[in-house]
């Protein structure tokens, strides 16, 4: 299963996210930056309110490489 959206805000642990679909909290997810190609496990643990853009997901970076995001922090 695939899912585009777009980070809403990032930080070196995860990030919240807009995605047109939900998944199950607790969900592991494959997360690649489209900006960089990087890619790495994310779990999903918040899920907010849905919206005409899709879910407010907050996902937790595993073991994320520091370049995840390509910025510094």
């Amino acid at each position: 299963m695939r899912a585009e959206g777009y980070t809403v805000d990032t930080s070196t642990k995860g990030c919240l996210a807009m995605i047109p679909r939900s998944f199950p909290i607790g969900e592991r997810l494959l997360l690649v930056n489209l900006m960089n190609g990087n890619a790495c496990e994310a779990i999903l643990v918040w899920r907010g309110h849905e919206s005409r853009t899709g879910w407010e997901l907050g996902l937790e970076l595993q073991e994320a490489p520091m370049e995840f995001w390509g910025v510094e922090f």
